[in-house]
């Protein structure tokens, strides 16, 4: 068996494993989010990305949180069994007056179809999921966490960017577009 049919074989496996995308509810789009300080008192801008349940915050390893900036994005990193570089996802949500979150969503870039999917994304592209693992909510094995404050226009360039990627979770690659990259795009989006 030459080795493009081994791989083609093992990426049909892992489509078997986990086919296609979920569909998503639609969320609100920019326009229809009201001002900072009601959507900490609803809740999170986007439901669909948000901890059910056992939300931690985590030392941080550096932050920087400007007086007046009413939203922040909190990038992490924590170790993984399956990959010896780990994982990186992104926090991020409303602040309060004194500059702590009352809002935690999270959004980061997995390969679909569990550790098939993680070594499968070494040789080809595997489809994805961004919404929050039950890991990265309960903040287990964190290593780095670093967060910075963001002004309303920041902080909405950034829910347009992740309403983007959970409408269409882009393929993960090993090489090619993993959850650093992914990480990276928000850092961009919100000026960093």
């Amino acid at each position: 068996m030459r080795v493009s049919s081994i791989v083609a074989l093992f990426v049909a496996t892992v489509m078997a494993i986990n086919p296609g995308v979920a569909a998503t509810k639609k969320s609100k789009s920019p326009d229809d989010t009201a001002s900072a300080g009601a959507n900490a008192q609803n809740g999170p801008e986007i439901p669909e990305i948000a901890c059910k349940t056992n939300f931690r915050e985590v030392s941080l390893s550096a932050k920087s949180i400007r007086k007046g900036d009413t939203a922040y994005v909190e990038f992490r990193s924590r170790l993984s069994p399956a990959i010896i570089s780990g994982h990186m996802y992104v926090v991020f949500g409303r602040l309060g007056p004194d500059g702590t979150p009352l809002t935690h969503q999270l959004i980061g870039l997995y390969p679909k179809g569990s550790v098939l999917g993680l070594y499968g994304g070494a040789v080809a592209w595997v489809p994805a999921n961004v919404k929050p693992s039950g890991k990265d909510c309960s903040g287990i094995a964190v290593i780095d966490a670093w967060r910075v404050s963001l002004s309303e226009a920041q902080y909405q360039k950034l829910l347009a960017k992740a309403r983007e990627k959970l409408a269409k979770p882009p393929l993960w690659n090993m090489f090619g577009y993993n959850c650093n990259h992914f990480a990276a795009e928000f850092g961009e989006v919100a000026g960093l």
